[in-house]
């Protein structure tokens, strides 16, 4: 893998990560874990995510009434980003793992109809 791949897989992990910190399950479970009481486009329109260029790190930017309140909002958001990110790796990994199983049990299948091929022949 070239430098050039290696910064186009960087930057397409990076734009899911923002698409993701912005997404309506991270931002309710945000809403509700900090009891915000505030509609999930309306929490959108308060926050930020994004990655600047030659950086290899999420940005979060959160525009509320108080520093405080902000920083918890966006500390919130990244544990709650980071927990989402984690399910998403597990479930790919265990439905790989079943495709896995599935396909070798396929070719056991093959295997054994080609040995009674030869059989036959």
């Amino acid at each position: 893998m070239g430098k050039g791949d290696e910064n186009l897989r960087i930057r397409t992990s990076a734009s899911y990560l923002v698409e993701t910190a912005t997404s309506d399950l991270v931002l309710s479970k945000v809403a509700s874990r900090l009891r915000l009481g505030v509609p999930v486009p309306e929490l959108r329109a308060k926050i930020q995510a994004s990655l600047p260029e030659l950086s290899n790190f999420l940005t979060i930017t959160v525009n509320y009434g108080n520093p405080q309140g902000a920083a918890l909002i966006a500390n919130t958001l990244a544990e709650e980003l980071v927990k989402q990110i984690s399910k998403g790796d597990l479930l790919r990994k265990n439905f790989l793992v079943k495709k896995s199983k599935q396909v070798q049990g396929e070719l056991q299948e093959v295997e054994k109809r080609r040995k009674l091929a030869e059989e036959i022949l």
